[in-house]
């Protein structure tokens, strides 16, 4: 018949069609079978399926086989009872869309008068449809892809091996456990280049010119893509100098093992003498960081210098661009002391300390991270060739801890779907690799410049 019989015809009716399914029946090559009923005014509920089914006995001898729209009816309901038991929670006309909008797609393009919806494919209405959601206790929702917060390598990773899943909701409401790491990013780390940049911003030469109160200093380096530049002025026992370009970054910054190192940087530095040889600094700086942060730093330091020594102690706080409605917030300090072991050689060693606290987005909970290091550093102008700068450094990161407590749907209720919510604390430590750093420049005839740079990692 071009139309469906009762019962089947009734899915024509508007207000009877969301819970049905209309059954047809094709042979192995996807073809209608010619006794099958077809779509008629039905289209939009008719699927198809295979219509063979084959009986038989206990010593395993087929006995029987029955064809026909029947038999499809059968293959349909099994597979609704599948997606039923696996989500018991959904209503029945919802059993029905997930069933008929996965069907692959037979004859003309779309519905069309002879295969209507196409196809039953439990393979595709057992997979997840549409963008994969999750929600937090707030009622915030995320999408599959989307990510809440950082994490440093080894947190990342220890989050992945936990096994933790979180619950994500395709476009029928239907759950699906996902590792809880894919809402997070891992944080980037400080490339080669990065790294012999590091080197060389310490050894590369400064051209400088001071008139009166006033100073310029410019890097000597081509090829730069951000113009690298600072001007000075001082007065009667105060002075301050605006910079732009990541070679003036204070050091007190750049080796915090919370804060980082930038890549693109503008500042300002403020110098206050309290007394003989006692100064009191301020300094701001605004940038990206190596993660591809906008990152903001104000730091506050106080030094001493006497005889050839110099005590600094730095403090600074910065808060970094987080993903979403996150806060990303740290907090370092530093204790470094330099000895002037030459004419123009000088040896130190410095100790960062510093936190980080982030809340992530969404709702889903916070972090904490704890890290420090020692570093010893050596730096020597004129010791080769004259204008020449050499710099040696050598990192010693100490355990850096990392705390996690979010707040994840980690289970569902079978009854009504809702997800359920979990405290989940996760604590993991790690030790960064020891990092020998070697720098050294030297000015060429003709503007050029001559610089070599490595770092050696214990791993």
């Amino acid at each position: 018949y071009s139309s469906p019989a009762n019962p089947a015809s009734f899915a024509a009716d508007a207000d009877l069609a969301s819970h049905m399914i209309v059954a047809g029946e094709v042979d192995g090559n996807k073809q209608l079978k010619v006794y099958s009923q077809k779509p008629g005014e039905t289209k939009n509920r008719y699927l198809v399926a295979p219509g063979l089914t084959v009986g038989g006995t206990s010593d395993r001898s087929i006995t029987w086989t029955t064809r026909g729209t029947s038999a499809a009816a059968a293959m349909i309901s099994g597979a609704a009872a599948v997606v039923w038991g696996r989500w018991p929670y959904l209503t029945a006309d919802r059993v029905a869309d997930v069933l008929l909008e996965t069907a692959e797609d037979l004859g003309e393009p779309g519905v069309d008068d002879v295969y209507g919806r196409g196809l039953l494919r439990l393979d595709r209405a057992m997979q997840p449809q549409g963008h994969l959601v999750a929600s937090s206790m707030s009622g915030q929702s995320i999408t599959l892809g989307q990510t809440v917060g950082t994490l440093p390598a080894a947190a990342y990773a220890a989050l992945q091996a936990q096994g933790l899943s979180v619950q994500y909701y395709d476009k029928y409401g239907r759950d699906f456990a996902v590792n809880a790491s894919a809402m997070f990013a891992k944080q980037k780390e400080a490339s080669a280049a990065q790294q012999r940049d590091g080197i060389m911003q310490e050894v590369a030469p400064r051209h400088e010119q001071t008139m009166g109160g006033m100073s310029f200093a410019w890097a000597g380096a081509a090829g730069r893509s951000e113009p690298w530049f600072k001007m000075g002025f001082a007065g009667q026992g105060w002075g301050g100098e605006v910079w732009r370009g990541s070679m003036f970054v204070p050091q007190a910054f750049t080796d915090s093992p919370v804060v980082g190192r930038f890549t693109q940087a503008s500042g300002a530095h403020a110098r206050l003498e309290l007394g003989p040889g006692l100064a009191l600094h301020g300094t701001a700086a605004f940038g990206k960081s190596v993660q591809a942060q906008d990152l903001q730093v104000m730091g506050l330091g106080l030094s001493w210098q006497a005889q050839g020594w110099t005590v600094r102690l730095d403090a600074s706080g910065a808060n970094a661009a987080a993903m979403g409605d996150a806060a990303d917030r740290r907090r370092a300090w530093s204790l470094a002391l330099e000895r002037e072991v030459g004419s123009n050689m000088t040896l130190g060693v410095a100790l960062h300390q510093g936190q980080r606290q982030q809340r992530l987005g969404a709702g889903f909970g916070q972090t904490s991270e704890e890290a420090g290091s020692v570093v010893l550093r050596l730096a020597s102008r004129d010791l080769l060739s004259s204008g020449d700068r050499l710099s040696v450094s050598f990192n010693v990161p100490q355990r850096r801890t990392m705390r996690l407590s979010l707040d994840l749907p980690t289970r569902v209720d079978m009854a009504t779907g809702a997800p359920l919510f979990e405290r989940v604390n996760l604590t993991s430590s790690s030790r960064e690799p020891l990092r020998l750093g070697f720098g050294y420049a030297v000015p060429l005839k003709g503007q050029r410049l001559l610089q070599l740079g490595a770092s050696l990692d214990s791993t």
